[in-house]
């Protein structure tokens, strides 16, 4: 029985993606000087984004993953029969 332990190349590491990133600096800068009232259009438009980076295949690393986790999360919701509902269908698409 032979083995071979041929060597590859070292993949080149992932980059995170930068356009999470930069959402992601400004929904925390936002919720260091506005109450939550006044997010919730830059929110919607990080929700949606990071939802198109998502079907795009854009989120790779760790990072961009947990950076879309805490975009997405941002959601518009009410209180129903005493438990929180996302008015958004995001999360139905994603399950």
């Amino acid at each position: 029985m032979a083995f071979s332990f041929a060597q590859s190349k070292p993949s080149e590491p992932e980059l995170n993606n930068t356009e999470l990133e930069e959402m992601m600096i400004v929904n925390q800068k936002i919720r260091e000087y506005f109450y939550e009232g006044f997010t919730s259009e830059i929110d919607e438009k990080h929700r949606l984004r990071a939802f198109e980076l998502l079907a795009d295949r854009k989120v790779i690393t760790k990072k961009d993953k947990f950076n879309a986790a805490i975009l997405r999360q941002n959601t518009d919701a009410i209180l129903c029969d005493g438990k929180l509902k996302s008015l958004g269908p995001g999360y139905y698409y994603l399950a």
